[in-house]
């Protein structure tokens, strides 16, 4: 976390500077809906096609009052999956995930279009509805986090980021009860 919290503190001054130009590449956390189930997997996506030598992720999906569980992050399965010295766990907790990821030793970039980090979540016993899943303003008690890029100076690439939700939809058994229910009610609408 040491690590992260270091090299994160840098960037977030170049980011505040380069906030004023154009974004090159663009992660969304997106709109996902799930199952009330263990291992549910969703991807997220990077576009824009600049050079990409790391990246760290900045995660938090549901919030203190509840939400699915990470069970994996897996930034080694898309972008970077032929190019990379393996992924970072830098000090993540049950709510917030940090983690990084670089290209192998002198090894040219990776192009930022396409899956850039699998998640694993657990969404037994989740109460169904939205829980927000946040790739940017992460307020963690040590500060504020984004998730970033940086290029072969390890400078700051321009990144707009946008954070998104996950729908936990309700037990199949559910929607069966809801339509037990609803017979009745077409039945006396047909008379």
């Amino acid at each position: 976390m040491r690590r992260y919290i270091q090299f994160s503190a840098a960037v977030m001054t170049l980011a505040a500077c380069a906030q004023v130009g154009r974004a090159e590449l663009n992660f969304q956390a997106g709109n996902h809906a799930i199952a009330p189930a263990a291992s549910q997997v969703i991807d997220l996506y990077v576009s824009g096609g600049e050079a990409i030598h790391g990246f760290n992720l900045a995660l938090q999906v549901g919030d203190a009052s509840g939400g699915p569980l990470v069970s994996q992050i897996d930034l080694e399965s898309g972008i970077f999956a032929s190019n990379n010295d393996g992924q970072l766990d830098d000090g993540s907790d049950a709510l917030f995930k940090f983690y990084s990821i670089v290209v192998a030793n002198n090894a040219s970039p990776v192009t930022g279009n396409g899956l850039l980090v699998r998640l694993t979540l657990d969404a037994t016993n989740v109460e169904p509805g939205d829980y927000a899943i946040k790739i940017a303003g992460l307020a963690t008690p040590l500060g504020t986090y984004d998730s970033v890029f940086f290029n072969g100076n390890a400078d700051f690439i321009n990144a707009s980021l946008s954070n998104g939700t996950i729908t936990v939809l309700p037990e199949p058994a559910t929607f069966m009860a809801i339509g037990l229910a609803a017979i009745p009610l077409l039945r006396r609408r047909r008379r």
